[in-house]
């Protein structure tokens, strides 16, 4: 795909919003990435086995990596969510509106504009036929 798609896409859901998404994402990997050096640390140092301070102090500061890559994930979540939602409703908004600007003549000569024609037909009858009956 090019990346003139991955652009649009993003200025559809809106530059700052595309921009914290992938601050956050990284965030939670580099969290990610520090619990598992920070594991690593904690299992060659040989006083976490005998010294109980010492393993609270590694069980803390994992948790509080663990905690922080929830935390990050999260927000990452909710703000792709908000997103891609907004997204959704720009570009459909846009491909509406432009559908019915459409000339009649896209419509009777266009494959896609005769399934288009259809489908409309079709809502038009689903909303109003029922809605009276």
């Amino acid at each position: 795909m090019k990346l003139e798609i991955y652009v649009y896409y993003a200025k559809a859901i809106g530059m700052l919003l595309a921009f914290l998404s992938f601050l956050f994402y990284f965030l939670f990997q580099l969290f990610t990435v520090g619990g598992n050096l920070w594991l690593s640390v904690w299992s060659e140092d040989e006083r976490a086995s005998t010294d109980t301070s010492v393993r609270n102090l590694y069980l803390g500061i994992y948790g509080l990596l663990g905690f922080l890559q929830a935390l990050f994930i999260l927000i990452a979540v909710i703000v792709i969510t908000i997103g891609t939602l907004r997204a959704s409703i720009k570009l459909h908004t846009e491909m509406l509106a432009k559908i019915l600007s459409s000339t009649m003549a896209f419509f009777d000569t266009t494959p896609v504009g005769r399934y288009v024609a259809l489908a409309l037909r079709n809502l038009y009858k689903d909303l109003f036929t029922y809605k009276y009956e």
